[in-house]
C-alpha cells in the first residue's frame, strides 16, 4: 500500500484526487471514491510515464474544488528549496523531494486543521506562499519528475504517520503573521501612468506591447512570467510591477491582489539568490519549461479518444458547416442525442472503440427557445427522458474575445464538464475578431483549442458558407480559410446533387482518419402531439459512398444560380420587423442578416426606407429598435 492510501484511509471524505499532467501539459483529474481506493496503486503505477499529484485531503463530492472539501486532522505544505531535515520543531511526519533540492511535507495534527494555521505554518517556514491552500495538489512521493529533459525520481525521505503533533507545541514555533503589510492592490489609473511614464523609455517594446494590449490571446501565466522579469529589468521595484500588471488584461489575480504580490515576490526573491532569469513560469515549481520542441524518442504515443466514431473527436475542434436551413444544427443534436443515450451513430470506418456512452453535452445558442425549441425537438429526437440533465443550454450572449466573458464561459465548463460542446453558430461568438483575417481567427480557436484539450471534450463549431463559389469545397465556409486550419476535422452539409429531398454530410478534412463517406439523412415531420405542430427528427438513410467532392461543388454551383439575381427586399423588411424588436450592436444585425442570405446592401437601403438609425453607444455602432410608423 503507497503512502498516499495509507494517509487517505486515516482521514475523512468520500473521495480522493490524483492528478497526472502528461509531457504536452494535459491536466487530468482522477477522483477515487472511498470504496475504490485499492485502485490507486495501480493507476499510479499505470501512469509513470506523467507527473503525477495527489491532494492531500478528502472531499464530500468527485469534484475537487474547495466547498466540497472535508478538512482532515493534517497540515501540509510545498516547502520549495525548505530542507525538511533541517527544521527544529516543525519536522512534517512526513517528508519527501518532489525534485532535485525541492521538498514537500505533511503534518498528522491532533485537531482538525483550518486555513489560517496552514497558511501560518507555509509562511512561517518560508515555504511556497501559495502551496498551502484547499485544493492543492503536490508531487506524489517517489514518482518521476518530467520536468527535467527525461525525467528525475522523487523520493520519500521518512513516513511517520503513526506520530501526531500537538497543534498548541506547533504553533509555539510559528510565527505571529502570516504574512507582510502588503499594498490593498487598489491602484489607481494616476498611479499606473505615473509609473508608466517614468520607466517608459526603458521598457522593452516587447514588454510594451504586451502591457498595453487590450486582448488575452494565449497563456495568461507565461505572459505575467514575462511582464515580471521584463519589468524588473526596467529597474522597477515589486510594487511598480504590480501597480503597471494589476491594469493590464492579463492580469489573473484581480480579486486577489496579495497573490499578485506573492507571486512577483516569488520573481524577484529567485532573481536575488540565482543572480539569473528563472526558467520556470509563476504556475509554480512543478510547471513545466516549454522548450519550444520535443524528441519523438520524449514522446508517448496515444490513440486518437472519440465522442461520436469517425465525426467528434475528444480534445480537437470540428467544424459543421452548410448553407441556412439545410440541418446543420438538427444533424448536430441528433449526434449529441445518440451520444447522450450510448447509441452508436453509423459510420463506416473501424476506429477500435465505442465512443461516448452517457455523455453531456453543452449547446451554445443564442437563436432558440429551450422551452419552445430546444426541448421539444430533443424529445422528438428521441432522447431518454431520464438524462434529460445531461444536455445543457448555454443561451447568455458573450464574446470570445472578451476577457472577463470567456472567464465565465470557462467557468461553466469546469463546473458542468461536457463531453461535447457546441458553437451555433460560432459566428456569433467570435467578437472582435475580423473573421476574414487568419490571425484573428487562429488567435481565437486557439483558446477553444486550449479548452478542448484541458478538459478532453469535442469542441463543434457550426459555421455557415461563403456567398461565392468555389472550386475546392474546403474553401466554402464564411470567413478565414484559418477556421478549416484549426479545425481537425470539417464536416460539410449539402443537398444531395441528385435527390433534393435529402441531404448529405461528408467529411473534407479528416487528421485522424479515412474520411467517412457522404452520410444522407433528411428532417422528417412527425405527427402533431399535445399542441405541438412542428415535430420533426433526423431520419439516416445509408451512405452514398459513389459520391465525390467535386459532385459537391457542382451541386452548389447550380443551386447558387438559382438564385441568382436581385434580392428580395421583402425579405429584409420582414427579417428586421422580427429580429429589430430591441436595439441591437450593428456588426451583429450583419451578422445575422448573413445567415438568411441578405446583403448588407440590402441592409442598409431597407434601413434607410424604414428610417431607422444608427447611433454611438460605448465605443460600439448601434442601430435603434424598429417602430412601426403611426
Amino acid at each position: 500500500m503507497s503512502i498516499v492510501t495509507q494517509t487517505w484511509r486515516k482521514i475523512p471524505g468520500d473521495y480522493f484526487f490524483i492528478c497526472t499532467k502528461s509531457k504536452s501539459g494535459k491536466w487530468t483529474d482522477k477522483a477515487f471514491a472511498r470504496d475504490d481506493l485499492a485502485k490507486v496503486d495501480a493507476y499510479i503505477e499505470a501512469n509513470t510515464d506523467k507527473n503525477l499529484y495527489w491532494c492531500i485531503h478528502g472531499f464530500s463530492k468527485p469534484r475537487r474544488k474547495e466547498e466540497y472539501a472535508v478538512l482532515p486532522k493534517l497540515l501540509w505544505a510545498d516547502l520549495d528549496e525548505v530542507d525538511p531535515r533541517k527544521l527544529n520543531g516543525t519536522k512534517p511526519t512526513l517528508a519527501w523531494e518532489s525534485s532535485p533540492g525541492r521538498f514537500a511535507g505533511v503534518w498528522h495534527i491532533d485537531k482538525t486543521m483550518d486555513k489560517e494555521l496552514n497558511k501560518r505554518l507555509s509562511y512561517s517556514l518560508g515555504a511556497d506562499k501559495g502551496g498551502w491552500d484547499i485544493t492543492q495538489v503536490l508531487r506524489v512521493p517517489g514518482t518521476m519528475n518530467y520536468k527535467y529533459g527525461k525525467g528525475k525520481p522523487g523520493r520519500l525521505l521518512w513516513s511517520k504517520t503513526g506520530e501526531t503533533i500537538r497543534v498548541s507545541e506547533l504553533k509555539q514555533h510559528l510565527t505571529a503573521e502570516t504574512e507582510k503589510k502588503e499594498s490593498s492592490g487598489e491602484y489607481s489609473k494616476e498611479d499606473r501612468a505615473a509609473v508608466y511614464g517614468r520607466y517608459q523609455k526603458r521598457i522593452s517594446q516587447n514588454i510594451r506591447q504586451l502591457l498595453l494590449s487590450q486582448r488575452v490571446s494565449g497563456d495568461r501565466s507565461e505572459i505575467l512570467w514575462k511582464l515580471y522579469h521584463g519589468l524588473l529589468d526596467a529597474g522597477m521595484d515589486g510594487d511598480e510591477v504590480a501597480t503597471l500588471v494589476s491594469g493590464s488584461v492579463w492580469n489573473k489575480f484581480a480579486d486577489r491582489p496579495k497573490q499578485l504580490r506573492r507571486e512577483i515576490e516569488k520573481v524577484i526573491t529567485e532573481r536575488l539568490t540565482t543572480g539569473r532569469l528563472s526558467d520556470k513560469n509563476p504556475a509554480g515549481d512543478d510547471a513545466e519549461t516549454d522548450k519550444g520542441y520535443i524528441t519523438m524518442n520524449d514522446v508517448v504515443m496515444r490513440p486518437v479518444k472519440w465522442v461520436t466514431p469517425g465525426w467528434l473527436v475528444k480534445g480537437k475542434l470540428t467544424i459543421v458547416e452548410g448553407d441556412p436551413g439545410i440541418g446543420k444544427s438538427f444533424l448536430v443534436q441528433q449526434m449529441c442525442v445518440h451520444a447522450i443515450n450510448g447509441e452508436r451513430f453509423p459510420a463506416m470506418g473501424q476506429y477500435g472503440q465505442r465512443g461516448v456512452r452517457n455523455a453531456k453535452v453543452m449547446y451554445i445558442d443564442l437563436e432558440n427557445d429551450p422551452e419552445t425549441d430546444t426541448k421539444s425537438r430533443l424529445v422528438d429526437m428521441g432522447l431518454n427522458p431520464d438524462r434529460l440533465n445531461q444536455y445543457m443550454q448555454y443561451y447568455r450572449p458573450f464574446s470570445l474575445t472578451d476577457f472577463e466573458d470567456f472567464e465565465k464561459f470557462e467557468k461553466v465548463v469546469e463546473e458542468y464538464e461536457p463531453d461535447i460542446i457546441v458553437f451555433d453558430t460560432i459566428m456569433s461568438y467570435m467578437g472582435g475578431s475580423d473573421t476574414h483575417k487568419a490571425s484573428d481567427v487562429q488567435q481565437t480557436l486557439s483558446r477553444l483549442s486550449i479548452i478542448a484539450q484541458h478538459h478532453d471534450c469535442a469542441i463543434v463549431l457550426i459555421r455557415h458558407l461563403g456567398k461565392t463559389s468555389r472550386d475546392n469545397v474546403k474553401h466554402a465556409g464564411l470567413g478565414s480559410i484559418a477556421f478549416t486550419g484549426m479545425a481537425r476535422m470539417v464536416h460539410l452539409v449539402r443537398l444531395h446533387p441528385s435527390d433534393e429531398d435529402m441531404a448529405i454530410i461528408k467529411t473534407i478534412k479528416a487528421n485522424f482518419c479515412k474520411p467517412e463517406p457522404a452520410l444522407k439523412f433528411y428532417i422528417e415531420s412527425l405527427p402533431a402531439k399535445a399542441g405541438r405542430f412542428n415535430r420533426a427528427k433526423v431520419t439516416i438513410d445509408g451512405f452514398d459512398t459513389d459520391l465525390r467532392d467535386s459532385d459537391l461543388t457542382a451541386s452548389a454551383d447550380k443551386n447558387r444560380r438559382k438564385d441568382d439575381g436581385k434580392e428580395d427586399p421583402d425579405k429584409c423588411r420582414s427579417f428586421l420587423k422580427d429580429y429589430m424588436t430591441v436595439d441591437r450592436i450593428w456588426d451583429q444585425v450583419v451578422l445575422e442578416a448573413e445567415k438568411r442570405s441578405i446583403s448588407r446592401q440590402m441592409l442598409n437601403q431597407m434601413t434607410a426606407q424604414l428610417g431607422m438609425k444608427k447611433v454611438k453607444r460605448d465605443g460600439d455602432e448601434w442601430l435603434r429598435s424598429f417602430k412601426p410608423k403611426a
